[in-house]
């Protein structure tokens, strides 16, 4: 089914991946300050990155809440500089491996290929260095490259940090807004076939593979964004929640998901699930072009029945749980990792028992409160608290009270799905 095959690929952004659990699986330390969100009032983002102009607007993922793809920049292998690697063991490309990279003239076709890709110099998005074909640490790159064997650890390693990070000092100097990391960085290492499809795999990061991340401190600290990878197949989609939480991450993760099918439950079980960790959006994305007719009528017709509806539901219960729950200093992030609670609205009967009990006497917005915590953002309190969250679905205004006895104004354009108008009578008096 082609329509499946245009959302092959999804990431993840996850701001300030809070740590909830231990390696030993215990309950840890409180969530630690956020960063603020990329866009302002909006704690959870689902950023459109698919290549849909040959489809003449349709979808048109904006009528669902969603930003457009000018916030995300994916620089591959051959977009971006000179980075060495091999086609096969016979064709080297500029040079092959990094010690044979001249960094300047890299660093010089970086600068050229980044002006014609991004010539805002105030571009704020997203920055992907999606760069996977030789990994920057001795024992994970010999496995794949026979031919390291005759090169000193020492050599290599040296030589794969200078390229990465001279890269990061020059895009992060000439496009300072963005938010720039390298993928497929840090990895567990854990999705081969090999291993995923064995009886007691648990989608779980060894040991062995967290220990070499922790070695990769030097491009963490370097990082505006860390954009780790992972692989989910349709019968692993239950296991997303042990996934994202086992690795012990700061600053801004991108998780790169494979599904063969897109249904309701996947999107609850990648979406719903980052949103209730405490991420602060998602990528919909695809290198290949959209061209085809077939091809934009199925992409459209997914996103006006699945995830447009669901783009709606999610991110309006992150801001409306943000206001609540943080005077929207923060986000909202699960309480127990291992729980199925999700930053959802609630059903129109359980909206309207709550309005009619607490609207005249409001003691506790408990819809969301019962099963998430705040996370408060980095320097918040510099900032002054929002009284109004835009929120660009609906094109009427309606107002309630929330638990931190702020009036929080819906600014809402339009109406795009029915399940929400009984929800719109109910919620809003």
């Amino acid at each position: 089914n082609n329509i499946f095959l245009l959302f092959q690929e999804l990431h993840w952004i996850n701001g300030f991946l809070p740590t909830l659990t231990t390696t030993s699986g215990r309950r840890a330390a409180p969530p630690r300050p956020a960063f603020p969100p990329l866009l302002s009032g909006q704690p959870f983002i689902i950023f459109w990155g698919i290549p849909d102009s040959s489809c003449s607007g349709r979808p048109d993922p904006g009528s669902f809440g969603m930003e457009r793809d000018s916030r995300v920049a994916v620089f591959y292998e051959d977009t971006l500089g000179n980075y060495p690697y091999f086609v096969d063991i016979d064709t080297p490309i500029n040079g092959g491996l990094p010690q044979h990279t001249r960094l300047e003239t890299h660093l010089q076709k970086m600068k050229q290929d980044l002006e014609e890709a991004l010539p805002a110099p105030r571009y704020l998005g997203l920055g992907v260095l999606r760069w996977g074909e030789w990994v920057p640490q001795w024992s994970r790159s010999r496995e794949k490259h026979k031919d390291l064997l005759m090169f000193s650890q020492v050599d290599f390693e040296a030589a794969a940090q200078s390229v990465m990070m001279e890269t990061l000092r020059e895009v992060k100097k000439l496009r300072p807004k963005a938010l720039w990391g390298f993928s497929p960085y840090p990895s567990c290492y854990n999705s081969d076939p090999t291993q995923t499809m064995l009886a007691n795999y648990t989608g779980q990061c060894p040991p062995a593979e967290m220990a070499l991340n922790d070695e990769l401190s030097w491009l963490w600290k370097r990082s505006s964004a860390l954009y780790p990878l992972l692989t989910l197949e349709k019968l692993q989609v239950s296991n997303f929640s042990t996934c994202i939480h086992c690795i012990d991450l700061s600053w801004l993760n991108l998780l790169h998901i494979f599904f063969v099918f897109l249904l309701q439950a996947d999107l609850v079980s990648s979406v719903g699930e980052s949103a209730a960790m405490g991420t602060a959006g998602v990528v919909v994305w695809e290198r290949s072009e959209i061209k085809t007719e077939r091809e934009c009528q199925e992409l459209a017709e997914f996103v006006r029945k699945v995830l447009g509806p669901y783009s709606i539901n999610v991110t309006t219960a992150a801001r409306l749980c943000s206001a609540s729950l943080c005077q929207g200093r923060g986000r909202c992030v699960r309480q127990n990792p291992e729980s199925s609670a999700y930053l959802h609205l609630p059903p129109p009967s359980r909206v309207a028992e709550k309005v009619r009990k607490y609207y005249l006497k409001v003691t506790g917005f408990q819809i969301w409160a019962q099963h998430h915590i705040f996370m408060a953002y980095k320097e918040s309190s510099k900032r002054s608290t929002p009284d109004k969250l835009q929120i660009h679905i609906y094109s009427l205004v309606y107002k309630t009270v929330l638990s931190c006895e702020t009036e929080v104004h819906l600014m809402i354009q339009e109406l795009v799905q029915p399940s929400l108008d009984n929800l719109k009578k109910s919620f809003f008096v």
